[in-house]
């Protein structure tokens, strides 16, 4: 395993974000990409960008002071001129640009124009139409949960609209018809818009989310069409051994995918469900885990600057 002090991370770091913090727990520093401290600098920072003037005012001048050999960079926010920035800065290191989200959601890597940023996707698509490298995700098995309770609810569902608000609901409706016991908790988008639905919820910190989910039989996980890609939600499911309930058909290709752990909507019968909710779940052992956590996921993604 390479050493920690080798490896930084680039991401934009929202209030109480898991994905950050977990890094940070285990030694791995972060870096936000701009001077946007606030929720008012950041809007005053994509007016300046939207407008065209000079982007590297807003950079974060810390960028120029990273040591680590590796600087792997997230795709939320970041923009082209930005990457470039970092490679001219740091021509002797490997840089990665690694999306967490679908390009449609995100950064055009093909306005990544340097050769030398190593270019990563966790979505099979993805990879395929912009000629990325394809690694599924790792999972932070720091927040693996120690004890699962499963004596409240018999599905939970905690996410943001991102457009499918209403098709949770009628989802979650139907679960209700077949006697389950749901907890859905859908929150507004990060941005100004679609924030007046009646049903919004306010967003959850993880470790309440992991407090939740330990106390239910099985979590929904509701991907947009075409995605083909594991999830954090799939990797809770295997980790956790949670049951999953997903509308990703793609996830029987899924090495750890088993019917008694994943329930397909729009393929198996919707009658099933409560036999799927109530079944045992198919035991998981160890070294079968381990090509699907970050430590494993990160000698994978060090290995393509070889």
């Amino acid at each position: 395993m390479t050493d920690i002090k080798d490896i930084c991370y680039i991401r934009a770091k929202l209030k109480n974000d898991y994905v950050v913090n977990g890094r940070e727990k285990k030694g791995y520093k972060n870096f936000i990409p701009y001077k946007d401290y606030n929720l008012f600098m950041r809007v005053l920072r994509e007016i300046w960008f939207k407008l065209g003037f000079t982007q590297t005012i807003w950079f974060n001048p810390e960028i120029k002071k990273i040591a680590n050999k590796n600087i792997i960079i997230n795709d939320p926010l970041v923009t082209g001129n930005f990457i470039n920035y970092v490679v001219n800065c740091h021509s002797d290191k490997n840089v990665f640009l690694v999306y967490e989200n679908r390009v449609s959601a995100t950064i055009n890597p093909d306005s990544v124009i340097d050769p030398s940023v190593i270019k990563v996707t966790y979505d099979k698509t993805d990879s395929e139409i912009y000629n990325m490298h394809y690694l599924p995700g790792g999972y932070q098995d720091i927040y693996k949960i120690s004890e699962i309770k499963e004596d409240k609810y018999d599905i939970v569902f905690v996410g943001r609209d991102k457009g499918r608000g209403d098709k949770i609901l009628e989802i979650e409706k139907q679960f209700n018809e077949l006697g389950l016991r749901t907890y859905f908790h859908i929150c507004g988008d990060r941005w100004l818009i679609n924030r007046h639905k009646c049903y919004y919820k306010p967003v959850l910190e993880y470790s309440t989310y992991l407090k939740l989910i330990s106390g239910t039989k099985a979590i929904l996980n509701i991907m947009p069409e075409g995605q083909q890609a594991l999830t954090m939600r799939d990797f809770e499911v295997v980790f956790n051994g949670i049951k999953g309930i997903t509308n990703n058909k793609w996830i029987k290709d899924f090495n750890l995918y088993d019917p008694t752990r994943f329930f397909i909507l729009g393929e198996d019968n919707i009658e099933d469900l409560p036999q799927f909710i109530f079944s045992p779940f198919k035991c998981i052992e160890e070294e079968e885990l381990e090509p699907y956590t970050e430590d494993f996921y990160l000698n994978q993604l060090l290995n393509l600057s070889i």
